[in-house]
């Protein structure tokens, strides 16, 4: 199925909220959950009707309609209009609204990062529906998840400064669900991170309302963090349209990349792989939900075994004009290099941060990460050899790819498993070709296909930070090894044991401070950590750093570190070793910067001697190079309960992971007795549906067979 074909009875927005309290037709009483902080008998309805034609705008409002939207959203805030106007266009991208005879606006310098000076914006609502649907990406059919019936999920849309509020419905019959909207800081909303650290997972028939502010801009997107579910296709893209620090004059839809597997569902696939094996591999690669057929067996380029390029997903883009483009790796466990054949392009932002603009023919991309590029289009694309359509290639990095049918491995093999042109970049004024050989190949690609982040003197935001050069915490103590399992877990899990990932500390390091810290992590879904910080400290495989201090104005520093390669470090349970795997690592709560980053071992005492503390990169979605080290800082501001993990799905769900408790006997106070009331609802909720739901009866949940993350 298409991207953004959604069904009117799936897919929700409220174009104007009303106080008026009605059942909404599926959702009856549910006292447990507040929608917008308001408790009621009954959830605020969500009126089924989408924006169609100009939308109207209110009295006393600024509004307008954000350019490459949707037909009939459009953008409201609480401004004076005789004030106040927007200024958004092709020739000003960095301002988004200003003050008509001050010079006063705000733009892409604004400091997101302070609540009280991002513009208010409206109160945004949709409905997503979680449900088991047939799916056929890649030539296959087989059973997957979706959100709203479709996969990728439906576009969301917001503006810089909205609420937006997702009442999530689990349709799905043995497994509980949880959404995250990745990237998305929480800034004071711990509870709304949608991970099973900070709720207990939504049951089978149940529903849970997401209420948070976009207090950044930029895209990112939102998926399932149970379990391997997003991998399983619950995931889609979310745009919060605010300014850009280039000019373009159009926008294409986003681009989601992903990994696929064909013959089965990701669970079924990681029991023989992970589990069985210890690797895991996908099949195919698919863009906005469609691919080639990854297990050929008659030759990676054969007719029969891929899509023509009519029939792939395309960007449209026009001569001599400047089109936007938002990238999103949502793969399970492929990090890739994305270019356009015959097409040089500009990227403005990385993750959910704006940069100063550059200029490359190809970007890596890791698991979860984003960027915002500016393709320029060709002044006479009728002279260049392709018949007004190109390429777009996401061509698996070295070291980050795992497939049936092989590895992509520039230094080993020139052959590849299969074909990497996966989408198509075309001017309307000419017909896309219905053969392959009907678009001439103009490889635009580095050379270099090392799985590697952008260097780090190109990705410099635009709201500067300037780091203290001390930390608050002790550094040793915040050094962290991605390790796995010499020997499978004698405990963990129930269809067999296997050997389990781990974001370790290092034995001599738990020596000195005398705590055990070399555990998988694994989490109980019925306990939380947010709701018993304390308590769910002393567990063993919570994995919980406690960054508690009396000021937390300053930074903390972490590094992981993947340079240490023993052949056996003991640990509480069993011998473990790091292996030279580049793993992206995803931090919740905060974006962090990035102090230092290289494929050399990390040393404590020389290493830092080269970091970078004048406004570094900033991203939520950081690689670890294989045999190197990353090290980063961010602001202990939010209290809560974070999750830190590796984002290679199969790595997180074998325990990759821990867990930040920033402030910790804050956090209640922080987001409130009701969203605290309304938490222990949620777990009052599914320990209920366990106990009338035991295993081997109909409707129980499916055995836990990994971290739960």
């Amino acid at each position: 199925m298409g991207l953004f074909k959604v069904a009117v009875t799936f897919f929700v927005e409220l174009t104007t909220f009303t106080s008026s309290i009605n059942p909404f037709s599926g959702f009856g009483k549910d006292p447990s959950q507040a929608v917008l902080g308001i408790w009621e008998d009954i959830q605020h309805p969500l009126v089924p009707s989408l924006p169609t034609g100009a939308a109207s705008c209110p009295e006393g409002k600024v509004c307008f309609h954000p350019d490459g939207s949707s037909p009939g959203f459009q953008c409201e805030y609480d401004l004076d209009p005789s004030i106040w106007l927007p200024c958004n266009k092709a020739k000003d991208r960095n301002c988004w609204i200003k003050k008509r005879d001050q010079p006063v606006r705000f733009d892409i310098d604004t400091d997101y990062e302070n609540p009280d000076d991002v513009p208010k914006g409206k109160i945004r609502e949709y409905l997503l529906i979680v449900d088991n649907v047939t799916l056929t990406p890649a030539f296959v059919s087989r059973e997957g998840r979706a959100f709203n019936g479709t996969y990728p999920g439906p576009k969301l849309e917001a503006c810089w400064g909205d609420q937006i509020v997702v009442q999530v419905k689990n349709q799905l019959k043995d497994m509980g669900t949880t959404v995250h909207w990745h990237g998305i800081r929480q800034f004071r909303t711990n509870h709304m991170d949608g991970v099973p650290v900070t709720q207990c997972p939504i049951i089978p028939g149940g529903n849970f309302t997401y209420n948070f502010t976009a207090l950044q801009y930029g895209h990112t997107w939102y998926h399932s963090h149970y379990g391997l579910q997003y991998a399983d296709g619950l995931a889609g893209p979310l745009v919060i349209y605010g300014p850009t620090s280039a000019d373009w004059d159009n926008a294409a839809e986003p681009l989601l990349i992903s990994d696929w597997v064909q013959k089965e569902n990701v669970f079924q696939r990681y029991v023989s792989g992970e589990i069985q094996t210890g690797f895991t591999a996908a099949d195919a690669i698919v863009v906005n939900g469609i691919g080639h057929n990854g297990l050929n067996t008659t030759g990676p380029f054969d007719i029969t075994n891929r899509k023509p390029p009519s029939a792939l997903h395309s960007v449209n883009i026009t001569a001599n004009q400047t089109t936007l483009l938002r990238i999103i790796n949502g793969a399970a466990a492929t990090s890739f290099i994305f270019s356009i054949d015959g097409h040089n392009f500009t990227v403005i932002s990385s993750d959910l941060v704006a940069i100063e603009p550059f200029k490359t023919n190809s970007i890596v991309i890791g698991i979860g990460q984003r960027y915002t590029i500016l393709i320029h289009g060709l002044a006479h694309p009728e002279s260049v050899p392709g018949n007004g359509s190109f390429w777009i290639r996401t061509h698996p990095a070295d070291g980050c790819n795992i497939f049936t049918t092989g590895t992509f491995n520039s230094q080993s093999s020139p052959s590849e498993p299969f074909d990497v042109r996966t989408a198509v970049l075309h001017y309307p004024n000419f017909n896309i070709p219905t053969t392959v050989g009907g678009i001439s190949s103009q490889n635009n690609e580095r050379c270099s296909k090392a799985c590697v982040d952008e260097a780090p003197h190109r990705l410099q935001p635009i709201v500067r930070w300037t780091v203290d050069d001390e930390p608050l915490n002790v550094l040793n103590e915040s050094t962290f090894l991605p390790a796995l399992q010499n020997n499978p877990s004698e405990s963990l899990g129930q269809l067999g044991r296997y050997r389990h990932w781990m974001l370790r500390l290092n034995h001599s390091t738990e020596m000195e401070i005398g705590r055990n810290m070399s555990s998988p992590l694994w989490i109980d879904f019925a306990n939380p950590t947010m709701l018993d910080p304390v308590g769910t400290k002393k567990k063993e495989h919570y994995n919980i750093v406690d960054y508690s201090f009396p000021d937390n104005d300053g930074f903390i520093y972490m590094v992981i570190d993947g340079s240490q390669l023993p052949t056996a470090m003991p640990g509480a349970d069993g011998n473990t070793s790091v292996i030279a795997l580049a793993h992206p690592i995803h931090w919740h709560g905060s974006d962090v910067v990035v102090l230092g980053q290289s494929t050399s071992a990390y040393d404590p005492l020389t290493s830092r001697k080269s970091w970078n503390f004048d406004n570094p990169p900033r991203r939520d979605v950081v690689m670890v190079p294989a045999g190197g080290y990353v090290a980063v800082a961010f602001k202990p501001d939010n209290p809560g309960a974070w999750l830190v993990h590796c984002h290679i799905a199969w790595h997180a769900s074998a325990g990759l992971a821990l867990q930040m408790v920033l402030q910790g006997d804050r956090i209640k106070e922080t987001i409130g007795d009701k969203a605290w009331r309304e938490a222990e609802c949620q777990c009052d909720k599914w320990k209920e549906y366990n106990a009338k739901h035991p295993n081997g009866t109909v409707g129980a949940i499916a055995d836990q067979d990994e971290s739960g993350i």
